[in-house]
């Protein structure tokens, strides 16, 4: 391989990298309003220019910016308020998001892009671009007021 085309190769993924980053979070299904758009770590209201409203650190995620209030932290497939020895709040299990542990009660469904209220027959509140992190759905279960 020549420098050039490891130059080109590096320049894609780099276009490719930018690309999932960026997603906009809308209502119900693909054709629905826009409400909160994810650009890297940052989630922000209606779109890229919108306010900012949680940030994620790799393991926390913080109120508006990196300097803001910590709410939730992200254990494994567990989620616990404030920090690691905070109270447990949700758990998720492959395509559930459950309340507390792995035998509480269903809350949402993740069914491919689209996040269901229960199970995969419930009704469909947000339409993502691309497939969210788990940090992007625990921070839309603040929103929604789970």
């Amino acid at each position: 391989m020549t420098i050039k085309q490891i130059a080109y190769i590096f320049f894609i993924s780099c276009l490719i990298n930018n690309s999932v980053l960026a997603q906009a979070v809308k209502a119900e299904n693909k054709y629905g309003e826009q409400l909160y758009f994810v650009d890297g770590n940052t989630l922000k209201q209606k779109n890229k220019y919108g306010e900012e409203l949680f940030y994620w650190n790799s393991e926390e995620i913080k109120l508006k910016n990196r300097y803001g209030k910590s709410l939730y932290y992200l254990d494994g497939n567990t989620v616990k308020l404030e920090n690691k020895y905070g109270d447990r709040l949700y758990e998720f299990d492959g395509y559930y998001i459950r309340y507390r542990d792995k035998y509480g009660p269903k809350i949402w469904h993740l069914d491919g892009r689209v996040l269901k209220r229960k199970d995969k027959y419930g009704e469909p509140v947000y339409y993502f671009e691309g497939i969210p992190d788990r940090w992007v759905l625990v921070a839309l279960l603040d929103l929604a007021g789970e």
